[in-house]
């Protein structure tokens, strides 16, 4: 362009622009969906669901320091009813286990 004779003006050209580092070690987990015949039948399926999740969120973010935290919404259907529940979790990925009652005991509808 300067060769046509148009103005050129270089913005930034002084200093190098800074670095955006982001070093987030969160995941915000798509809704989770439990069905009351998944929640009352194998008694073993839902915590195999939760840790499989739990392991899959700590490879994701591997690397990125600190404990991964986690937001997981799960909709868990009730036997009795087929009404269902929202249960909301934040926190790190090693506790989704501890949901494993909880989703049960609204799954049952006690």
């Amino acid at each position: 362009m300067a060769e046509e004779g148009i103005a050129v003006t270089l913005v930034g050209h002084e200093r190098r622009p800074g670095l955006i580092v982001n070093q987030s070690a969160s995941w915000h987990a798509p809704v989770l969906f439990i069905a009351w015949g998944l929640a009352s039948g194998e008694a073993t399926t839902v915590s195999v669901a939760l840790n499989v999740l739990s392991t899959y969120i700590a490879d994701f973010l591997k690397g990125a320091g600190g404990a991964p935290q986690v937001k997981v919404e799960v909709v868990v259907e009730r036997e009795a009813d087929r009404v269902c529940k929202r249960l909301i979790y934040e926190g790190d990925a090693e506790g989704l286990a501890a949901l494993e009652p909880t989703i049960r005991r609204i799954a049952s509808g006690k």
